[in-house]
């Protein structure tokens, strides 16, 4: 009795060691599979982070281009902007430098006969309403030159600098005369008009215009001009 208590004893003793043992085996071999698949895991968005990171890099580069219009490459902004220039810079047609060049011609016949005439004028209501004339017409001249020195482009250079540069001379002269219309001014301030005008102006709107007819393949038959006398 006492043999068979003692075997008893000896069993229980035995599943009682071996339970821990297994229990501890099972959960080591848990952990280590959880461990195995954390690294898999790691290690699989480690080798998925340089597409992920590529993928949204595009994605964010495309949105910036989108949204920002002065994107410097391949921006719409930016051919926009390019085919804006090409068109400010158009060649006239053929019709418009003529009418251009006809334009100011007259608007040059005006100021000369403004010129020509105010040192022998005394009345002062005719005085200012001649100066006038001549004023608007010298104005209007510019826009002219414009559509003339963008055909001739560096052809007309020379002449078109002329133009520009003693333009403002002959604007103030007639304005001087509109503020006070005496005979007195009007002698001095021609004289004035006519030494930057004559030798300068009108030679260089002839060598303008025709330099632009050319450039549209019309004949250089622009308008020579005389100049004026009216100071002398």
């Amino acid at each position: 009795m006492q043999f068979l208590s003692l075997i008893y004893f000896l069993s229980f003793l035995g599943l009682s060691l071996s339970f821990p043992i297994s229990f501890r085996a099972r959960n080591l071999g848990l952990t280590l599979r959880d461990s195995a698949d954390s690294t898999t895991s790691d290690a699989s968005l480690t080798s998925a982070a340089p597409d992920l990171a590529d993928s949204t890099a595009k994605g964010l580069s495309g949105n910036v281009a989108a949204i920002n219009p002065f994107a410097p490459k391949g921006s719409t902004g930016s051919a926009t902007t390019a085919k804006a220039g090409s068109k400010t810079g158009k060649m006239p047609s053929a019709a418009s430098v003529m009418s251009a060049a006809n334009a100011f011609a007259g608007d040059v016949a005006t100021v000369s006969n403004s010129l020509n005439t105010l040192p022998s004028m005394t009345d002062t209501k005719m005085i200012k309403s001649l100066a006038t004339a001549g004023y608007k017409a010298e104005s209007d001249e510019d826009s002219h030159r414009a559509v003339l020195m963008t055909a001739a482009g560096s052809a007309g250079s020379t002449s078109n600098t002329k133009i520009v540069q003693n333009t403002p001379t002959v604007l103030t002269g007639l304005q001087n005369i509109m503020k006070n219309p005496t005979q007195a001014t009007a002698m001095k301030n021609v004289a004035t008009m006519e030494k930057a005008r004559n030798t300068n102006i009108l030679p260089s709107i002839t060598q303008l215009s025709n330099s632009a007819l050319s450039a549209v393949g019309q004949p250089a038959t622009a308008k020579k001009f005389t100049p004026t006398t009216g100071s002398q």
